[in-house]
């Protein structure tokens, strides 16, 4: 997380119980999660290799619970491409700058998985209301996927782009577009990460709803 957890709770003065993690990968952000108050966790991550990872280093904290699944707007067979660096840039897209940005990184193989929804995973969010996405330039698809559910959602964290990083994918002027229409402020974004021509490329990004729900 380039805006570290700890801190943001801190200074926007908000106490989260529970997280949905989305794009786990191996469950680093786990102990700073808990050690910050944090009572209960999901985490999703669709390859099956780093999964066995993320439940080996989550399953020792409370209330954890752990999907194998890759999440989408849509339901239906995509190709997933898998990344040589322990999974961290597999995504749905193809890489588009990525690719001159992080030249020692490549896809090793294209699989085809079939996608799911956050709505017809989890059913219900009671108790969670900070969502945090990284999932390679698919996080408005992710987001979109909750469904009425994201009316339980107080928080969201994800991965932001400004530039193509990955191909076709949504920029950071259409997200913050929708997410005003859902009724979110954007508090808060990090270092922008430049691309070879020295454009700002990705970043993170922080979301309050400016009604908090009660939850």
């Amino acid at each position: 997380m380039l805006l570290p957890y700890g801190q943001l709770i801190k200074k926007y003065n908000i106490q989260p119980k529970g997280i949905i993690h989305c794009g786990a990968s191996n469950g680093a952000e786990c102990k700073s999660y808990y050690d910050n108050g944090v009572e209960q966790t999901i985490w999703i991550e669709p390859i099956k290799e780093v999964f066995e990872q993320l439940w080996q280093n989550v399953q020792k904290y409370p209330n954890v619970i752990v999907y194998n699944a890759l999440i989408d707007e849509e339901e239906k067979e995509v190709d997933f491409h898998i990344s040589d660096n322990n999974g961290e840039s597999s995504s749905m897209f193809e890489f588009g700058e990525h690719k001159e940005m992080h030249s020692n990184v490549h896809f090793k193989e294209t699989i085809r998985m079939q996608t799911q929804r956050l709505d017809s995973i989890l059913k219900d969010v009671t108790g969670y209301d900070f969502i945090n996405l990284d999932t390679q330039g698919a996080e408005l698809s992710c987001l979109k996927s909750l469904g009425y559910l994201l009316n339980k959602i107080n928080y969201v964290y994800c991965e932001v782009n400004k530039t193509e990083v990955y191909k076709d994918i949504p920029l950071f002027d259409e997200l913050c577009e929708w997410m005003n229409e859902k009724g979110f402020d954007l508090k808060e974004v990090g270092k922008w990460v430049k691309n070879t021509k020295g454009q700002d490329a990705w970043s993170d990004a922080f979301w309050i709803r400016k009604t908090k729900c009660i939850n």
